[in-house]
């Protein structure tokens, strides 16, 4: 039995990609080790921040091979020739994250977190039915909303990168890299719903559904890889992350909720479209350094933080 998303006939589809000419798609094989200056709380010795992004991590190989699979079954039904190309690029770029994602994943399995591997194969089964029981614009539709997810993630990311890394780690180096692209293609998948399919209610309940899957996949991560390294018992934890979720973290900076809510917001607009907020700016430099040759496994972040923000978008 198949459940649609929203049962009734298409909206007229929307025309063509709408990513800005000059930004240029492309996957780019990275072949990161990852092992050298791992330790057990990576991000600043902060076990909430560290525990966070382990699980993010977690969560990111599996949606990756969804967003795969969503993609390539509908790639053949694409009329738009540059869409049709992004959306091919999109694939690439996603594939390389997986497999470089999945090599931390398995580091951080085999560094004392093996029930990683159970809380997956929940999630693999919640995948599975999702892709049985639902029709492929809906799988866009889901994916749709995971980009949104990722691309301002990436965005609050490469706006204050030392916040989260070191300036210096291969880890760093490695969620620069990913973030950059995620901000190049953060408007392939729901360009490729409006060309298919320009229904508001079907982009909503895939975002709806998106919403609750990520929030759940990143605690159930999070809190187990707290509890196995002895913190989740200590009331001290509860309270940061409290802080970090809600408030204001140690570091002084905005919780992951205040931080995100009013760019998550924007989605729910029906005229919303990921180019309304320009952030090349946040990539220029990497993309200049990639493009012209530099080594890009061992950097310094400091060298590749993005320029002020053009004045005419911040007015």
């Amino acid at each position: 039995m198949r459940l649609p998303f929203f049962r009734r006939e298409s909206r007229a589809p929307r025309a063509a990609s709408r990513t800005p000419a000059g930004v240029n798609l492309k996957p780019r094989r990275m072949g990161f080790t990852l092992a050298a200056g791992y330790t057990r709380d990576w991000a600043h010795g902060d076990p909430v921040k560290t525990s966070f992004l382990n699980a993010v991590s977690c969560i990111l190989p599996m949606g990756e091979d969804f967003f795969l699979q969503a993609m390539r079954a509908v790639r053949e039904q694409i009329r738009d020739p540059q869409l049709a190309k992004d959306a091919r690029a999109f694939c690439g770029q996603e594939g390389h994250h997986a497999f470089e994602h999945r090599k931390f994943n398995a580091l951080l399995a085999a560094s004392g977190y093996p029930r990683l591997a159970d809380i997956d194969r929940v999630q693999d089964r919640i995948n599975d039915w999702i892709l049985r029981h639902t029709g492929a614009i809906d799988h866009v539709a889901f994916t749709a909303g995971a980009e949104h997810m990722t691309s301002i993630m990436s965005h609050a990311f490469l706006s204050d990168p030392l916040r989260w890394v070191d300036a210096r780690s291969e880890i760093g180096a490695m969620l620069f890299w990913h973030t950059v692209e995620e901000i190049e293609h953060k408007s392939v998948c729901i360009d490729v719903l409006q060309h298919l399919d320009d229904s508001y209610a079907r982009r909503m309940a895939g975002f709806a559904l998106l919403t609750g899957i990520l929030a759940g996949s990143v605690l159930v991560r999070q809190a187990y890889m707290l509890a196995a390294d002895g913190h989740l018992s200590r009331p001290s934890t509860w309270l940061q992350l409290a802080r970090f979720y809600l408030g204001r973290h140690a570091d002084g900076r905005p919780g992951v909720l205040p931080l995100l809510f009013a760019d998550y917001l924007q989605y729910l607009r029906p005229d919303f479209h990921p180019w309304e907020e320009d952030d090349r700016y946040l990539v220029a430099k990497w993309v200049q350094a990639f493009d012209a040759g530099r080594p890009m496994l061992d950097i310094d972040l400091r060298d590749y933080l993005g320029d002020a923000r053009p004045a005419a978008q911040a007015a």
